[in-house]
């Protein structure tokens, strides 16, 4: 009867040997897939960003970040929203070819001209609409609680 147990135990041992073996296989081969993505070196850069946002902040600062968590995430969502960011693109790439060909000034009629082209309407319109948004003492009804 004893020599009936060993047996079991040695097949069962052996059993759980070949299924460690096989796992540890399989996690070795999820680990070199995961090192090959940059997993670890992104975890590496993020814990290095932690560190950073402990040692320069303080816990009131934190606490405010926690406070306006909300309100900096919809800010953020709004702001990737598809219309917004094909107009910052326009205006970095505007920018970008601005800065490499000098352009002199218009002149009063050249400017008075470009009232007429209604791409320069519609973007003074944007801008108008921007600057009252920005005058305003509070939000406005439509964006709050926007979802």
């Amino acid at each position: 009867m004893l020599l009936a147990q060993l047996d079991s135990l040695s097949e069962l041992l052996h059993t759980v040997n070949s299924l460690s073996g096989a796992g540890m296989d399989k996690l070795t081969e999820v680990l070199a897939v995961a090192d090959d993505k940059g997993y670890f070196a992104f975890a590496r850069q993020g814990g290095m960003i932690a560190d950073r946002v402990v040692t320069e902040f303080t816990e009131e600062d934190v606490k405010a970040l926690g406070d306006n968590v909300v309100t900096i995430l919809n800010a953020v969502k709004e702001m990737t929203q598809p219309e917004v960011m094909g107009l910052v693109q326009r205006t970095a790439i505007s920018v970008s070819d601005a800065e490499d060909t000098p352009i002199e000034p218009p002149s009063l009629f050249a400017l008075l001209k470009s009232m007429r082209d209604p791409q320069t309407r519609r973007g003074l319109a944007k801008v108008m609409a921007m600057l009252h948004t920005v005058g305003e003492e509070s939000a406005p009804a439509s964006t709050q609680g926007r979802k």
